[in-house]
């Protein structure tokens, strides 16, 4: 869990931290834990996805082409 917070906050960063974090391929997984069954964990991967997407128009492209996310699911989980 608090890898996830500082994931969260590197990405919260300018573009050039969002493509550091990026080239360690990581986005899958973070990705998976928003399926996790505890807000505690949810809430710092879904804060760490979007701050993924706020990159270069690159970072959006990629991460959306890379890996189907079912955003409808995300957000209708209570926190």
């Amino acid at each position: 869990m608090s890898s996830l917070w500082a994931l969260s906050y590197l990405t919260e960063g300018d573009a050039y931290q969002i493509e550091i974090v990026l080239q360690y391929d990581i986005t899958k997984r973070i990705l998976e834990l928003l399926n996790y069954d505890n807000p505690q964990i949810q809430a710092p991967a879904l804060r760490t996805v979007g701050n993924l997407l706020t990159g270069y128009d690159h970072h959006t492209q990629v991460n959306f082409k890379k890996i189907n996310l079912n955003l409808r699911n995300c957000w209708t989980k209570e926190f």
